[in-house]
């Protein structure tokens, strides 16, 4: 959006140099908020597919060798949203 003027007084008057770097530093903080959520969004969702997948692992009759590792896996899947950067998330490896 183009800032230019503001309304004073029932008067349009133009806006300074350091108004309109205001309103664009607002603007791009807006803007990389949504996209911030946008990427958590995304990643929950992949996350929870993981986790939706690897569901059996953790049943007390599952015929998995190295029930550590699932959980460990698991838990760092879960633990994925405290990671500070969604443009920089580290995922776990599969265990085979």
């Amino acid at each position: 959006m183009t800032y230019t003027n503001k309304v004073v007084n029932g008067v349009e008057i133009p806006l300074t140099a350091e108004e309109i770097a205001e309103f664009q530093a607002q603007d791009a903080a807006w803007e990389a908020t949504g996209k911030y959520e946008a990427e958590w969004a995304k990643i929950r969702r992949d996350r929870n597919k993981l986790l939706v997948e690897s569901d059996w692992t953790d049943l007390p009759n599952s015929p998995v060798s190295n029930k550590m590792e699932w959980l460990g896996y698991r838990q760092f899947l879960r633990d994925m949203t405290k990671q500070s950067d969604p443009f920089k998330i580290v995922w776990p490896l599969k265990p085979q």
